[in-house]
């Protein structure tokens, strides 16, 4: 695949790949973009996407170390919930419950209005 020459095109293309549920080519055009262009204004976005692209593949640890980059990069924003929530589905997947239940704990702290928070609101009550 030859890499778009501007960061809104590859986006734009990965994106499209993803929400047609083609993720492997999702996967590769995000990658794609970090790798061209580190330090781009979307590069929170284009790790969010990554991370979802990979749970879509149930590459569990890959999407955890992506999810945590995002994180690390974008520690405040309407994306966060939902990456904090992948995050302790991931873990709750792999049987990880203390960590699971820690991230669902800091979810409904840091995002009490979100509605990933009381989604993990519930998966908190059923894992006691």
């Amino acid at each position: 695949a030859t890499v778009p020459t501007d960061t809104e095109t590859g986006y734009r293309l990965a994106l499209t790949a993803f929400t047609q549920e083609r993720y492997a080519e999702a996967t590769k055009g995000f990658e794609a973009l970090l790798h061209t262009y580190p330090s781009s204004p979307l590069t929170p976005l284009v790790l969010y996407w990554l991370g979802e692209a990979y749970y879509a593949q149930h590459a569990y640890d890959l999407a955890t170390d992506v999810f945590l980059r995002f994180l690390s990069v974008q520690t405040s924003g309407h994306r966060s919930p939902s990456a904090l929530l992948k995050l302790a589905l991931i873990a709750q997947a792999k049987g990880q419950l203390t960590e699971a239940r820690q991230r669902l704990t800091t979810l409904t702290r840091d995002y009490g209005a979100s509605q990933e928070a009381a989604i993990a609101h519930g998966l908190l009550l059923s894992m006691k």
